[in-house]
């Protein structure tokens, strides 16, 4: 009995810890879209996990990943008299597909079919803010230093440029905070 008790004391317990931190799931659009889900671990330490698609005009590879960054908020400016302002900045990485469908030879674009696994280092930083609604919104820019991985045949197996160079484009978020 004693066993049970402390048990579903425990439990209580620690789901009350977990329902009040907060989160946030959303989306965020840059160079692709991805589903965005934040969770606070304390007043300034956030992991943000992103899914999506790498998306391009034609000309470009297309594929999808999986991001896990561990941020911490460095600066709080208070700009408005309502809502949160935070700086950010962190750490994470990211593994996913990348399909090459086109490739540029000697003037012209050529039909290719060439599938990598990808995986990274990807540093961020960026500023978000939080309404006094559940609403946040942040910008963040999010370059990825890593590698492709492919058959023997494929030509770019090595390091992965498209991370460095649409990384720098800047990501806009909106999540619902809860």
């Amino acid at each position: 009995m004693k066993k049970s008790v402390a048990i579903l004391s425990a439990l209580l317990l620690f789901a009350g810890i977990a329902s009040a931190q907060p989160r946030a799931i959303g989306v965020r659009g840059g160079w692709g879209y991805e589903f965005s889900f934040q969770y606070t671990f304390a007043d300034y330490q956030f992991l943000e996990v992103d899914l999506g698609a790498l998306c391009g005009a034609a000309d470009y590879p297309i594929g999808f990943r999986t991001t896990g960054t561990y941020n911490f908020i460095f600066s709080e400016p208070t700009w408005t008299t309502r809502g949160d302002w935070a700086w950010y900045a962190g750490v994470g990485a990211t593994v996913g597909i990348y399909h090459q469908g086109r490739q540029f030879v000697e003037n012209d674009w050529v039909d290719v079919n060439y599938n990598y696994f990808m995986t990274g280092l990807v540093p961020q930083f960026g500023l978000e803010y939080t309404f006094w609604f559940p609403l946040q919104l942040s910008l963040d820019i999010r370059p990825t230093i890593g590698g492709l991985i492919g058959k023997k045949d494929a030509p770019k197996n090595g390091f992965y440029m498209d991370g460095i160079t649409f990384g720098w484009i800047p990501a806009l978020a909106i999540r619902y905070r809860f």
